[in-house]
């Protein structure tokens, strides 16, 4: 464990079943590593700034950055991983996640590349802003504008809970798009098989566009949802506006 500020800073820990990152900048610019072969395996980064610029890995295991800046500018590849306060996960140069990730503080994984085979929960202010987020499942975008800016590649559903969730997102998503937020997805840049706004002027000013879609059906229920937006139907598709 390294539980002193600076304590293991650019050291190498290889094969550890739980390696634990307790005091500032404890793990600055180190690389952890958890065994492949231990499913319970763990990385802890407790500390402010305690891992940033670290190289972190647990394949089987679960890597958690939960101070603030605790994983700042770090390289993440884990089955499951927690971004859990300020800034934690903030600006990551790879987030790459097996199963489940989290991004539940404030701009936790603002600006962040994110490739999940699974699904990114997205449940904090700005905690996904301005992010590049590839999920074969699911995104859900919970917190105010907490994916706005954002470029969603998603193979599932998105939902755009929060106010301004989605805001001037670029959003592709194969199955589902449900906008429930107020301005959830306004000027935003939407593509999916079904788009559905429920929120107050929840899809207004977007561009909604049905490239390589064979079926789009646009659900614009709630009051002025689609204000301003624009439906481009091309040919080869069958478009629905209800």
């Amino acid at each position: 464990n390294c539980n002193e500020e600076f304590s293991c800073q650019n050291q190498a820990i290889y094969d550890q079943s739980t390696i634990t990152c307790q005091a500032s900048e404890a793990c600055h610019d180190a690389y952890l590593s958890n065994p492949d072969d231990k499913i319970l395996s763990s990385i802890g980064c407790y500390g402010e700034e305690s891992c940033d610029g670290a190289k972190l890995t647990s394949n089987k295991g679960f890597v958690s950055c939960l101070a603030e800046a605790s994983c700042d500018g770090a390289t993440i590849n884990a089955r499951n991983a927690r971004c859990g306060a300020l800034d934690a996960c903030q600006n990551t140069e790879q987030l790459i996640v097996e199963a489940q990730l989290e991004c539940s503080g404030s701009a936790a994984c603002k600006g962040t590349s994110v490739t999940n085979k699974k699904s990114t929960s997205c449940a904090a202010n700005r905690a996904c802003f301005d992010a590049d987020i590839e999920a074969s499942e699911d995104v859900i975008c919970d917190g105010h504008f907490s994916c706005s800016q954002a470029t969603l590649t998603v193979g599932q559903n998105v939902e755009c809970n929060g106010k301004g969730s989605c805001h001037k997102s670029t959003i592709s998503a194969s199955d589902r798009i449900y906008v429930n937020g107020h301005y959830g997805a306004a000027f935003a840049d939407i593509k999916g098989g079904l788009i559905r706004g429920l929120g107050y002027h929840s899809l207004a000013h977007s561009m909604i566009d049905s490239l390589n879609i064979k079926e789009m059906t646009v659900q614009a229920f709630g009051h002025l949802s689609g204000y301003g937006s624009t439906m481009i139907c091309r040919s080869g598709t069958k478009c629905e506006l209800e």
